[in-house]
């Protein structure tokens, strides 16, 4: 973090630049494209140009610590220890007869040093330690003078004479010369678009990126942190953001060691720590075999997760309500890949150009590509770089690579080319030679591994915070991790990544929300039911729309088309957030509660979409224009009407779905993540909505309320059922699903098998089958099974999927003929080969099912037994 003070490290580069002992420790290019920013850092901290900021006085001299500083806004800065020689003689000569001549005498011989510090080559390590330690002896012993002189008072006022005067620009021109003098160099924020010299997080200047690659940084980062695994106060690590390494592959390695070290482990070949990384994979990819993890955070699991609730057969419907709406014909590959050119056009512009400089460079070295231009090569760079299909490849940096990484780089150079058929085919050509690793030009490795850093960030700005808010044809799909591309998922794709992660990695995270999901995990089952109802959907979104005319608003195009607020992408999404947003139940009050949250989400929205607004330059009109809509609409009983009739038609469903996810993530392969706040209905939208605080008192009092009325079960059922809005209900299959898994922890490592139930219930089982036998062999000790789409299964007649609506349809597998208890109503099922649906599903609409010996059936589940043990596991 660089945006506010505190950071030593990076006040120590600010002071010494280059010369600072932390300057290796930040990824910082001292030889930028900018001539003018040479051996300088851009500091784009300001709120406008610097000339302006400097006559309107917001730089100021003080005297703060013990030490001179600049005052820039609420910014304290260190200044360079060499700049400080002009500046104490130009004090000591505004104290001349103010105080004894012996002060104003010291003040100019330690005016002098400071002038004549020999700040030594960059070259000469031990000439930078000697200047190091001479630049701290003479700020310590200037300290000390104006301590023991009582100089402070009198050298504050000359400070600020020297700071200028608002109303005399010429009286600013020493102030200017003093921080032109700088390691650093002051400017608009904006400038940190095109001109910034330091790597940051994605766009964020106040976040800048280390180079922990460097084993003095890594050791330095990570010294706390092994320290407290090593005192085994810490049991496992979460490492987000493993894109935006060097070198993953070594970085995970060498951590894998010094935790090996550590704790003592000698067999290198296992993990010495449960270690997981953020990874977000492509529907096709695969985390990298060579990552020394356990597995990831979970996205792989929520898209499916997600998708699977989603009916296929109607994207033909959907994408047709969507076009007719908006007028939008574009696929979600178009708008993905024009939202890649815009944000290297504009966001991360600064980045690609200083790719592009290097590009150029090296190809200046090789006679076989110098005479390609940069226009050529920065031109080849951001087509393939909008073309790469996954967020990164892995190409080490002594060249190694894996099929997975040259079939990504071949795609997309190829992709690239066939979408530019005008362009020369050398600079592609030699782009792809590089990114292979095949050049073995000086600094053709650290271009590669600097292109593969930055394709993850472009992938981020412009997938989730840019194209999921233009293409909003399913925006219960447009998630990270997810694929907008289609519309919902086949069974045997969410059976096929169980399987995966079972056998490759049963330890990753299975998550349904989190930090940075779009919108929680309730809102997005609620979404899902479009795909359920289309038509239903459409008539609802055109009469809302008819309702909402009366708040819609047309700009002055200056000349060119008017433009109508909201824009119609803008309005469609609008209505799926408020269907997602409106919580289960909804009275007229609940449009009250969700004004504040539902106008923050919608400016978001439209900024990010950077179509009419944006972070970089918002346009008021539109953004004024789009408050007021959603004012109007939200207070408007007309256009309350028919959104509150959907919602009341898929409530029960949608909860359906919601439970029915929970329960997957909960019986699926996987260590269950469970987002704050989530136990009970999660309806929340994007950051920052989905981090307000969490009532964690009323959790623990609804949590303690359900025990007590766990001993009549078919009560409880009843009543949970009934008053689902509540989010007692969830809560109750999240308590019973974790209790099953701290009693039974064997079942959750168990092996995992697809069952099939039809196209409309989604059921595994987890099991265990003899070492060596087939998988017809696979002996399920424990079922989930969930309904898939509730209203095509109940044809809308019936709140819930339960008993006689699954009709003669059955649960089908090998091996299912036993007896077992249904946790959630402690009903036991006997199987003589398949399972009656309308059996498992009697009295609740979700189903887990443990197999069970027939002569202890009665004694598996006794809820008083239970909830007795639950209580005294708490209180201790």
């Amino acid at each position: 973090g660089v945006g506010c003070e505190g950071n030593r490290f990076w006040e120590d580069v600010l002071e010494h630049g280059q010369r600072s002992e932390r300057a290796s420790y930040f990824d910082i290019d001292w030889q930028p494209p900018k001539e003018t920013l040479a051996h300088q850092l851009l500091l784009p901290i300001l709120p406008d140009q610097y000339g302006i900021c400097l006559e309107n006085g917001f730089f100021r001299l003080r005297f703060e610590s013990g030490a001179v500083r600049l005052s820039a806004g609420e910014r304290t800065l260190p200044l360079r220890p060499k700049s400080l020689g002009p500046v104490l003689t130009r004090v000591a000569d505004l104290l001349e007869g103010k105080v004894a001549l012996a002060i104003s005498d010291e003040l100019r011989v330690i005016a002098q040093q400071f002038d004549n510090l020999n700040e030594g080559s960059l070259d000469d390590a031990s000439a930078l330690e000697q200047y190091r330690r001479a630049a701290g002896a003479l700020q310590h012993r200037f300290a000390e003078f104006v301590a023991f002189t009582n100089l402070a008072v009198p050298l504050a006022g000359a400070l600020e004479e020297l700071s200028g005067r608002a109303s005399v620009p010429d009286s600013f021109d020493f102030l200017d010369q003093v921080l032109r003098a700088q390691n650093y160099r002051l400017s608009a924020w904006q400038l940190a678009l095109e001109a910034i010299n330091y790597r940051r997080f994605f766009d964020v200047s106040a976040l800048a990126s280390i180079r922990v690659e460097d084993p003095v940084v890594f050791d330095a980062v990570h010294r706390k942190l092994l320290a407290l695994i090593e005192a085994r106060a810490i049991t496992g690590v979460r490492l987000d953001h493993i894109d935006g390494l060097f070198d993953p592959i070594g970085y995970l390695r060498t951590l894998d060691l010094e935790l090996h070290e550590r704790l003592g482990e000698s067999d290198r070949s296992a993990l010495a720590l449960y270690t997981i990384v953020e990874k977000i994979l492509g529907s096709s990819e695969a985390l990298p075999a060579s990552f020394r993890a356990h597995g990831t955070t979970g996205y792989e699991f929520a898209r499916v997760a997600s998708g699977v609730f989603v009916d296929r057969r109607a994207e033909t419907s959907l994408t047709s309500t969507y076009r007719r709406f908006t007028g939008d014909n574009s696929n979600f590959q178009d708008h993905a890949l024009q939202a890649k050119r815009d944000v290297l056009s504009s966001l991360l512009v600064s980045e690609a150009m200083s790719l592009s400089r290097s590009l150029e460079q090296l190809a200046e070295r090789d006679r076989r590509w110098r005479d390609l231009t940069f226009h050529s090569l920065h031109g080849a760079l951001v087509e393939v770089m909008a073309a790469f299909p996954i967020y990164r490849s892995y190409v080490r940096p002594d060249g190694t690579r894996s099929d997975e990484d040259a079939a990504a780089i071949d795609r997309a150079v190829a992709s690239a080319m066939r979408r530019n058929p005008t362009a020369g085919r050398g600079a592609y050509q030699f782009l792809r030679s590089l990114l292979l690793g095949d050049s073995t030009l000086p600094g053709a490795r650290e271009f590669a591994m600097r292109f593969q850093q930055t394709t993850g960030p472009v992938t981020a700005k412009a997938i989730e915070d840019t194209a999921f808010y233009r293409y909003t044809r399913n925006i219960a799909q447009n998630e990270v991790g997810s694929s907008p591309e289609r519309v919902g998922l086949e069974l045997d794709e969410f059976h096929a990544q169980n399987s995966f992660e079972q056998s490759e990695h049963k330890l990753s995270l299975t998550a349904t929300s989190t930090h940075d999901t779009k919108r929680g995990e309730d809102a997005r089952a609620r979404l899902s039911m479009l795909s359920e109802l289309p038509n239903t959907w459409r008539r609802t979104v055109f009469e809302l729309s008819r309702s909402a005319a009366k708040y819609r608003s047309v700009l002055d195009g200056d000349g060119h088309t008017p433009s109508q607020v909201p824009a119609r992408s803008d309005e469609y999404l609008y209505y799926q957030a408020l269907v997602g947003a409106l919580p289960f139940g909804a009275k007229v009050s609940a449009f009250d509660a969700l004004g504040e949250r539902m106008q923050a989400y919608m400016l978001k929205s439209a900024r990010e979409a950077k179509s009419n607004t944006s972070w970089l330059n918002p346009e008021p009109e539109y953004e004024n224009a789009l408050a007021r809509f959603v004012e109007g609409t939200l207070a408007d009983r007309e256009f309350r009407a028919p959104l509150q009739r959907f919602c009341a038609r898929i409530d029960r469903y949608a909860a359906c779905k919601a439970l029915g996810q929970i329960a997957l993530k909960l019986c699926a392969p996987g260590v269950p993540d469970s987002y704050q706040g989530s136990e009970v209905w999660h309806q929340v939208l994007v950051d920052p909505d989905n981090r307000r605080p969490v009532d964690y008192a009323a959790l623990e009092a609804a949590l303690a309320s359900l025990d007590e009325r766990q001993r009549d079960r078919a009560a409880l059922l009843r009543e949970l059922l009934t008053n689902f809005a509540d989010g007692s209900l969830k809560l109750f299959v999240v308590s019973e699903l974790l209790r099953l898994r701290r009693d039974h922890t064997e079942l959750f490592q168990s092996g995992y098998a697809a069952l099939d139930a039809g196209p409309d219930v989604v059921a595994f089982a987890r099991g265990a089958r003899a070492h060596g036998a087939s998988p017809s062999e696979f002996v399920p000790e424990l079922i989930c099974a969930v309904p898939r789409f509730p209203f095509r299964i109940t044809r809308g007649r019936m709140p819930w999927p339960l008993g006689r609506c699954f009709g003669a349809r059955e649960l089908a597998g090998p091996h299912l003929a036993g007896t077992y208890k249904q946790l959630f109503t402690g009903a036991t099922i006997t199987s003589g080969g398949s399972l009656a649906l309308s059996d498992i599903f009697a009295e609740f609409p979700l189903a887990v099912l443990l197999r069970i010996d027939a002569e202890r059936a009665d004694e598996w589940l006794d809820p008083e037994q239970h909830v007795g043990e639950l209580r005294a596991t708490n209180s201790g």
